[in-house]
């Protein structure tokens, strides 16, 4: 959300402007952590980053765990908390993760969503419907 909608919603609410540089310090850190798993790596924004483990397969046996390794390794480097969405692309680990908070509390303490082939079965196991249901 942009600070212009944030002030819209909420004028008055606190808005403290950030150290630029501070967060490009850690958005560099974040990455090259990041780069430590897979060369394919596309990065969305400062914070955001698509990764695809597919080339490196013979290093991750299981993406899951290696998603959870990543995770507990860029929040104990950055002292920062992340969001991990995994699907078959990037559409799907996007469109997924306004979930994460629902996934943590039943993946808990990993943090993390693995979304398979088996598309919204997590989403009808707790009730909720990721998209519109047909008439």
């Amino acid at each position: 959300m942009s600070l212009r909608q944030a002030y819209q919603l909420c004028p008055n609410g606190s808005f403290i402007r950030g150290d630029y540089q501070v967060y490009q310090a850690f958005s560099e850190k974040f990455f090259r952590l990041l780069r430590g798993y897979t060369p394919d790596i596309e990065e969305a924004s400062l914070d955001e980053a698509y990764l695809d483990l597919t080339r490196c397969r013979h290093l991750y046996p299981c993406f899951s765990a290696a998603a959870g390794q990543m995770k507990a390794r860029v929040e104990r480097e950055t002292g920062l908390e992340v969001s991990v969405g995994m699907a078959p692309n990037r559409i799907l680990a996007k469109g997924f993760l306004p979930w994460i908070l629902v996934a943590n509390a039943l993946a808990w303490p990993v943090g993390y969503l693995a979304m398979k082939s088996w598309l919204g079965s997590f989403a009808y196991r707790v009730g909720l419907t990721p998209w519109p249901s047909p008439p």
